[in-house]
């Protein structure tokens, strides 16, 4: 994927919201895809913390099912607009980020404490969040983050392509069947040059009557 500086980044978005606002029916389709980014984040900090109770296992992979689910979200609805590709990357991070407080909870809940024991000491559980939180997670919110965003930037580079060899095969020209050739037979002489048919005989090809014979 090609690199972007941060000031380029800012320039792209602050223009794509400026034709956001002039373009209705992109305001829905942001709209729409925004809800199902946040609906795929939203299930999928749930299934992070639900694997966690039920297997007693933080599953780090999943961060990359969150992000790809997020990206095709995007990809089907905005894939061009950069401002929405940004939000699917910060969603993908906070759903990783959601899950695995989600299953610092439910460790808590296997250990024999009950959910209003942990929503009434919040404050501890907070405090012992970022110890639930090594390299190896924060590698895979990353990727979750790079899945995010790849994915609708293909498929916009995709039909940016489609789209470009659309256009170039219509607008070809072509020429008419058969031009820059001659027409069959053209440059020879019509075949039998001479008197019509049914006229005197005469010398083949010549147009001139033979001679009479003598009278006696």
């Amino acid at each position: 994927m090609p690199a972007y500086r941060p000031q380029k980044v800012l320039s792209m978005i602050f223009y794509s919201l400026r034709r956001l606002r002039a373009n209705p029916a992109a305001q829905q389709s942001t709209a729409i895809a925004l809800g199902l980014a946040v609906a795929v984040a939203l299930a999928g900090a749930v299934v992070w913390g639900l694997i966690e109770y039920l297997i007693h296992y933080q599953l780090s992979l999943l961060g990359i099912a969150i992000g790809a689910g997020i990206g095709f979200s995007v990809a089907k609805h905005r894939p061009g607009s950069w401002p929405v590709i940004i939000a699917g990357a910060v969603l993908a991070v906070l759903s990783c980020a959601l899950g695995t407080f989600l299953a610092v909870i439910f460790e808590l809940m296997n250990l024999g404490n009950s959910l209003s024991v942990i929503l009434g000491h919040l404050n501890a559980v907070f405090s012992a969040y970022p110890h639930a939180i090594n390299g190896f997670d924060v590698f895979f919110w990353a990727l979750a983050a790079f899945a995010a965003i790849r994915i609708p930037l293909q498929s916009h580079l995709q039909n940016r392509r489609a789209a470009q060899a659309a256009g170039g095969f219509a607008g070809a020209p072509q020429q008419p069947y058969g031009t820059g050739q001659q027409p069959y037979g053209t440059g020879q002489q019509p075949y039998a040059e001479g008197p019509a048919f049914g006229s005197a005989p005469g010398a083949y090809g010549t147009g001139q009557q033979p001679p009479e014979p003598p009278q006696g």
